[in-house]
């Protein structure tokens, strides 16, 4: 019975172990997810606001233009 119980007790202490070093892995993969998903929407988001602001420029740039050749 003692040989019983003491691979009992090494199973749950191999187990400890096991679980000791696994947790934060896991956790550290769960959070580097999540920030690679935020970077992904930091990336879209300055795209988006980039193409907006070469709109911008371009639009002012035509009416800029078309002001002068009404003007002259």
């Amino acid at each position: 019975m003692t040989k019983q119980g003491n691979i009992t007790d090494l199973q749950k202490l191999v187990d400890k172990s096991v679980d000791m070093r696994m947790k934060p892995t896991l956790i550290m993969v769960a959070s580097s997810e999540e920030r690679i998903i935020e970077r992904f929407n930091r990336l879209e988001d300055l795209v988006i606001r980039k193409r907006l602001f070469y709109r911008k420029i371009v639009l002012g740039c035509i009416l800029f233009v078309a002001l002068i050749l009404l003007s002259g």
